[in-house]
């Protein structure tokens, strides 16, 4: 039996008790959990969520691969504090519902590091192989009465282009769907500075049709894609402190929301062609002292700016966005984590 409770901080609140159980004959850990958690998201439209939840997990662990089974069931509120001011149709959004869902989550790894001591001092980060992480979700929620799959596919490749320069490639896909036609906010896909450093916010939001007058709130979308290039490289100046590292890198991304077949062939080209992107530099922090190095993503420390191709010269420009922090420091990349 063990507990585990994150006291109040920026954004989360969480105190949860589980019941552990191994069962030797299939290689498997089964998990019995209970728990609350409170977040705020002050760019979302539910600036405030808060989940009661029991879940049933199985876990799988092979030599290079992981693998999760959930079936759960969830009490959920979300709320705004701009609640009066909001259309009704953004207030139906918003309230107090039951979601029961299945999940898979899956995690395979073949990332290689440098195995010279000295090369692995000036680059503790993978160089070689790639990792791939997938889930898949199916659920009913009581609000909407109608089953939903959400899906994410997240992969990440390494080259070692030169002992000391290392490129990666990231991307992600997500989808999330219901014969309804109809996705609740907190079930939506959400993408930002994670994913495509320096945005806080890509995609649908109450800026988008009938909603003049209402603060600025990400409202989430059914499908998206980002994906992401660097080139990884030691610290100037201190190459050997084995801690942190320095990358370049140019990102792209979108997130809409598509109500019909109809509507994603009208909107596919600019779907692509009218994506976010931004370029920069940073720190990486490769490992911490002793803990080692990070397995949950990427800690870094960026400077980053928007790009937009230019309709009338087809070539690159400076973006003018309010929704864009130059300087951010944060987990990115990452499949324990979203926007």
């Amino acid at each position: 039996i063990s507990g585990k409770y994150i006291p109040p901080a920026a954004r989360s609140h969480a105190a949860s008790i589980s019941l552990t159980s191994n069962v030797p004959l299939f290689g498997r850990t089964a998990e019995y959990y209970a728990g609350v958690k409170r977040d705020q998201r002050p760019m979302n439209l539910a600036q405030e969520e808060s989940i009661e939840e029991v879940r049933i997990t199985h876990n799988g662990v092979e030599p290079d691969s992981t693998s999760q089974f959930n079936v759960g069931l969830q009490r959920r509120k979300t709320a705004s504090r701009d609640y009066q001011e909001l259309p009704k149709v953004l207030q139906k959004e918003l309230g107090e519902d039951y979601k029961a869902y299945v999940s898979h989550q899956y995690h395979a790894s073949s990332e290689e590091y440098h195995q010279h001591p000295l090369l692995y001092s000036l680059y503790p980060l993978p160089v070689r192989g790639m990792s791939l992480f997938t889930s898949v979700e199916a659920a009913v929620d009581w609000a909407v009465r109608s089953p939903m799959l959400r899906t994410d596919l997240q992969l990440t490749k390494h080259w070692l282009i030169h002992p000391l320069v290392t490129a990666t490639w990231s991307t992600r896909l997500g989808t999330a769907g219901s014969p309804s036609g109809h996705i609740p906010v907190n079930d939506r896909l959400y993408l930002g500075w994670r994913h495509v450093r320096g945005y806080r916010c890509i995609g649908p939001s109450t800026s988008d049709g009938p909603h003049e007058g209402c603060r600025f709130a990400a409202t989430g979308g059914n499908v998206l894609w980002a994906t992401s290039l660097s080139l990884n490289f030691p610290m100037p100046f201190l190459p050997t402190n084995g801690l942190v590292t320095t990358h370049a890198f140019v990102d792209a991304g979108n997130n809409a929301y598509f109500k019909s077949w109809h509507d994603v062939k009208s909107r596919a080209g600019d779907f692509f062609s009218k994506a976010s992107c931004s370029v920069g530099v940073g720190f990486v922090v490769a490992q911490i002292p002793f803990f080692g190095v990070l397995p949950s993503g990427r800690f870094e420390f960026n400077f980053a700016l928007p790009i937009s191709v230019d309709d009338t010269t087809g070539g690159f420009s400076l973006r003018q966005t309010r929704l864009f922090d130059k300087w951010r420091f944060g987990l990115t990349w990452s499949s324990n984590v979203s926007d």
